[in-house]
């Protein structure tokens, strides 16, 4: 299936339909003015209630459209004098890639790179001009120049293959429906009049879920083919090993970086913190065998390959103005990770700190998905509806997937022990029995839904028909 037009299809359903019900709210409000002036037309006065409703539609169309992307607050932008190491790596890829440089170079404070625009409304209708590259620090400080050269064409793989076009008409599409996603989550009783009066506003929330939900579900697909055709483009100029090694090695870094900021999170608490020099040095000295996610093993077993254990490198270990060692020269200008008056751990007594501390962590993270829950529903339990009807189900006030009266669902997640609530949600209106039930750790439950339409509410009644416990 050719996901990507699916995306640009509904992109343009989003566009069109956007049009049509500001024109119909643009109407109404003409013909609510003609009501009160009962000079041209002698129509019900509902309409003057249908027409402040497209009021507030189009005031909230306008607000909609006035959205201009921010960046992260941790981006800081880097120039070619500052790090002249990294932009000479840049300018290798963009060449032999047969692309222009990008418009701007950001550092994060994180286990990140992206070649990303910042989408504007005007990008619905014309390719962006300018594109922009972030990279995290983690990555600089531990990848050696083979890895990062193999992430950067990746991650520009993705922008040679117009791949960000589609990036972009999501996020835009995501944020223009931002505020009435909003508005349908809102669980408020409203008076009858109110109701009426945000009646146009109500039905173009139901367009927008209707829409975002048919572009996440393609756009899903979508991003992992983009993210197989992007590990090509890389394999091409750095070869499978180069590209094993930096997949591996990446999503270790990742898992690090995470437990470093858990560790630093723990260090504040008793009023201390670390500069960036140490808490970067300390993450050379963690295992380079944990954090291979699911996802990166998919992804090399398409390659032929598994997944390679990395052995860190302290920066020491480092020789010539490799990118890795160079970052440090940025690190030393930067003030320390927090602004409050917190006291200053040495370096090495805080990589020692995680060194002994990382079983703690790999135990906090194991607990937190040592229970397994799974959610089910039959296929066509009861008559209705004759139409398929969605919800969202929750646990913990959070979605964890899509329900479905007539298909059925069976979800899979995992979470920590404890107390835990089951429920659900849906635009159209259903009343969800919230149903609360313990966890134990390394518990495995199976929780059967059933659901009834009630006649009198107008709405399907969805609740938890039984619970078991599953022998593991």
């Amino acid at each position: 299936m050719d996901y990507r037009k699916k995306v640009r299809c509904n992109v343009r359903l989003y566009i069109a339909g956007s049009v049509i019900f500001a024109a119909v709210a643009l109407m109404s409000v003409v013909l609510g003015v003609m009501v009160l002036d009962k000079v041209h037309f002698d129509l019900p006065t509902v309409w003057i209630i249908f027409s402040v409703g497209g009021v507030l539609l189009l005031c909230e169309m306008y607000k909609a459209l006035r959205f201009k992307a921010g960046l992260p607050e941790d981006f800081t932008p880097v120039y070619r004098h500052e790090f002249p190491e990294l932009f000479a790596l840049l300018d290798e890829v963009c060449g032999r890639l047969s692309l222009s440089p990008v418009s701007r170079v950001y550092l994060s404070n994180g286990a990140e790179a992206a070649v990303f625009v910042q989408p504007a409304l005007a990008n619905l209708f014309r390719r962006p001009q300018q594109r922009n590259l972030v990279i995290g620090l983690a990555f600089l400080t531990q990848l050696d120049d083979d890895e990062l050269r193999a992430v950067l064409y990746h991650e520009f793989g993705h922008y040679a293959q117009d791949e960000i076009i589609d990036t972009s008409y999501v996020y835009i599409v995501g944020q223009l429906s931002q505020s009435f996603l909003a508005i349908r989550s809102s669980e408020e009783k409203v008076s009858m009049w109110k109701m009426q009066t945000r009646s146009q506003l109500m039905l173009f929330s139901y367009f927008s879920l209707w829409i975002c939900e048919r572009i996440d579900s393609a756009y899903s697909a979508l991003s992992q083919q983009m993210e197989y055709a992007a590990d090509d483009v890389a394999i091409r100029y750095v070869g499978t090993e180069v590209l094993r090694r930096a997949l591996s090695h990446a999503s270790a870094v990742r898992y690090n970086y995470d437990f470093a900021q858990w560790g630093l999170a723990c260090l504040r608490k008793c009023g201390l913190t670390v500069s960036w020099r140490g808490l970067y040095q300390a993450l050379s000295q963690l295992p380079g065998d944990v954090g291979i996610t699911p996802d990166v093993r998919r992804r090399l077993g398409r390659l032929g390959v598994e997944a390679q254990h990395i052995r860190s490198v302290s920066v020491s270990d480092t020789g010539g103005d490799t990118v890795r060692t160079a970052v440090f020269r940025i690190l030393d200008d930067m003030p320390l990770p927090c602004e409050e008056d917190f006291g200053l751990c040495p370096d090495d007594e805080f990589a020692a700190w995680l060194q002994e501390g990382i079983d703690t962590y790999k135990k906090m993270r194991e607990t937190a998905r040592s229970v397994l829950v799974e959610v089910h529903l039959g296929r066509r339990r009861h008559r209705l509806p004759y139409a398929e009807g969605k919800y969202a189900v929750l646990l913990d006030g959070r979605k964890v997937g899509m329900g479905n009266f007539i298909k059925g669902y069976t979800l899979r997640l995992r979470t920590s022990p404890g107390r835990r609530v089951l429920s659900a949600y849906a635009f159209g209106g259903i009343l969800a029995v919230p149903f609360e039930f313990d966890t134990v750790q390394g518990g495995h439950y199976r929780i059967e839904m059933d659901y009834k339409y009630v006649f009198r509410a107008t709405a399907y009644k969805v609740f938890v028909e039984s619970m078991d416990a599953v022998d593991r």
